[in-house]
């Protein structure tokens, strides 16, 4: 059965990640997890639209057993971009080998420019708790000021990215779920989005 890969921060638990799998979208399941007994909101880190989800999250949960948590739980003590490392290769070899069993092969169309696609992926790689500041992100795409003010209103009237207060520094900015999702959806995560 088709499902979604995913793998869920919390402020309140740090250096832990819940990876897991819901036949749903991952925004649902993370409305399911925000109960009244869990002090802070779950963050989607990531996540992979995958044929036989619960084979997949198997095969991942095996590899990430030295990081599990607690036993009986889906929880792992591991950095995002390590999570993210592990589950994109047991992700593609489910696919070279079983590809009626991984991804689905090609991604819908989208309709991002090529620099708007490279700011979110810079937002997602930098995690959606921290974000990155409007002057870094010039700087890292080597964009001009107006460009990128350009850029940024198209993602935001997308909900694809968010604007957070203003520090010394000026505005910083960071991915929604629904950025990250979007990125894994049409298959533009990279590696040194994870390096």
């Amino acid at each position: 059965m088709r499902g979604y890969i995913y793998a869920l921060s919390n402020a309140a638990f740090p250096d832990l990640l819940k990876i897991g799998h819901t036949t749903n979208l991952p925004e649902f399941r993370i409305r399911q997890l925000n109960t009244t007994g869990v002090p802070r909101a779950f963050t989607l880190e990531f996540c992979f639209l995958v044929h036989h989800a619960a084979q997949v999250e198997h095969s991942i949960h095996q590899a990430l057993e030295k990081f599990r948590y607690a036993e009986n739980r889906e929880f792992f003590a591991l950095s995002v971009s390590e999570a993210l490392r592990i589950t994109v290769s047991i992700v593609q070899v489910a696919y070279e080998h079983h590809p009626s069993v991984a991804v689905v092969p090609l991604p819908p169309a989208h309709n991002l420019s090529k620099d708007e696609v490279l700011i979110l992926q810079m937002l997602v790689s930098a995690g959606s708790a921290q974000g990155i500041a409007q002057w870094q992100l010039r700087e890292d795409s080597g964009l001009k000021e107006l460009d990128l003010e350009i850029h940024l209103a198209s993602l935001i009237a997308k909900k694809l990215v968010a604007r957070e207060k203003g520090g010394a520094y000026g505005p910083s900015w960071r991915s929604t779920p629904k950025g990250i999702k979007f990125l894994s959806d049409h298959q533009l995560v990279k590696p040194w989005m994870y390096g």
